[in-house]
């Protein structure tokens, strides 16, 4: 199993649908291009199998906010999409992906999203 950290939480649906385009589009290139490093540092290589990937969402300690659950699911569309702009999944859909869920984790001094990754067969 694989583990990356992504230094910032992707945005929630409800933010996504108050923002523009354009805002979506460059949170989706952030996190591309965080996934590059990320995925060279701890050694993922690309994808050639079904993958199981699990999000587990980090918030600030000051923040009073908990997503409910369609805002918890929606935070990982942004990271499952640029895991296939990166060849980290062959395809997001049920063939490529065993899907762990997005998970709400204690509360830390910097926001993260830890990405879990391991190969299925």
């Amino acid at each position: 199993m694989w583990v990356m950290v992504l230094p910032m939480l992707p945005a929630s649906m409800n933010q996504r649908e108050r923002s523009s385009f354009w805002v979506r589009k460059k949170e989706l290139d952030q996190i591309t291009q965080a996934l590059v490093v990320l995925a060279q540092e701890v050694g993922v290589p690309g994808a050639l199998v079904r993958r199981r990937v699990t999000v587990t969402i980090h918030k600030g300690v000051r923040s009073r906010v908990r997503d409910d659950p369609a805002n918890r699911d929606s935070r990982a569309k942004s990271v499952l999409d640029a895991m296939v702009r990166t060849g980290l999944l062959v395809d997001d859909s049920d063939r490529w992906l065993d899907w762990g869920g997005v998970h709400e984790g204690e509360k830390r001094e910097l926001k993260q999203t830890v990405i879990e990754v391991s190969d299925c067969g």
